[in-house]
């Protein structure tokens, strides 16, 4: 805690350190200190899901990652269309389907309504935090599971 008399400055040297001066306003004494941490990109928890869907039914996919600084920001991908980008925003109409997004601590949750073929395939979810962009993205595989309707005679 700072006192009232004393200007404190901190400053982040590299991604990895961050540099406090404390500077009492009688000028007479400097404490520097250095604080290392360790900053991690984020990174999936959970492995490539698979998901059997219906034309009219809903989909949730949650990507769940583990992060340091745990603050991270999510954006997901489907067929080379950014579903949300980096900023935060939410797409509610794209690719012809309901898509709704919640995200809360380091998970972010894709709901999706299946309104046709086209809606099948791969989604991608990605997580930034001050480290950076994760590597690999968490991957979810929507696919469309059909049932055949035997007539009896």
């Amino acid at each position: 805690q700072p006192r009232d008399d004393a200007l404190v400055k901190i400053l982040l040297i590299k991604k990895s350190q961050i540099l406090v001066i404390v500077k009492p306003k009688n000028g007479f004494h400097l404490i520097m200190t250095k604080i290392k941490f360790f900053l991690d990109k984020p990174q999936c928890i959970t492995p490539m899901q698979t998901i059997p869907a219906n034309v009219g039914s809903l989909v949730t996919m949650i990507c769940d990652v583990e992060a340091n600084p745990a603050n991270v920001t999510f954006f997901w991908q489907s067929k080379h269309k950014d579903l949300r980008d980096l900023r935060g925003q939410s797409s509610f109409r794209q690719m012809s389907h309901h898509v709704h997004i919640t995200d809360r601590a380091m998970k972010s949750r894709l709901e999706i309504q299946i309104e046709s073929g086209d809606n099948f395939g791969q989604y991608l979810c990605y997580a930034q935090n001050l480290a950076g962009v994760q590597d690999e993205p968490c991957f979810y595989n929507v696919y469309g599971k059909f049932f055949s309707i035997g007539k009896v005679i």
